[in-house]
């Protein structure tokens, strides 16, 4: 999705979800949060059979399109909040990844 389609789509609010400007589906009335949380932990949207993990399309929404990844800066999940989020590459994003067997819920690389 790009920033315009987002931006038409969807409004931001600064408790880190987004509001449908106009009824997307069956489901989703203009107005309503959109979202639910999926096996993983993240809120997820789809529009026209994509899928979309909703922390993307706030990013988006606030910085155009990324060229790379979405890292939450806490680790959790479903804090969507902008300032919670950063674009990083797939090989930073990797090294923030939750493991909550070892280490106290972080996994270290050796290099």
């Amino acid at each position: 999705m790009d920033y315009e389609l987002c931006r038409e789509l969807y409004d931001y609010h600064t408790d880190g979800y987004l509001i449908a400007r106009r009824k997307l589906s069956g489901r989703c009335p203009k107005g309503a949060r959109i979202g639910y949380r999926n096996e993983l932990g993240y809120i997820t949207t789809s529009y026209k059979g994509v899928r979309y993990r909703v922390h993307r399309l706030i990013y988006i929404w606030h910085h155009g399109n990324i060229s790379e990844e979405v890292h939450h800066e806490n680790n959790i999940r479903d804090d969507n909040r902008i300032e919670n989020l950063r674009e990083v590459t797939r090989q930073e994003n990797q090294l923030h990844r939750i493991d909550s067997k070892k280490n106290g819920g972080i996994r270290y690389h050796k290099r």
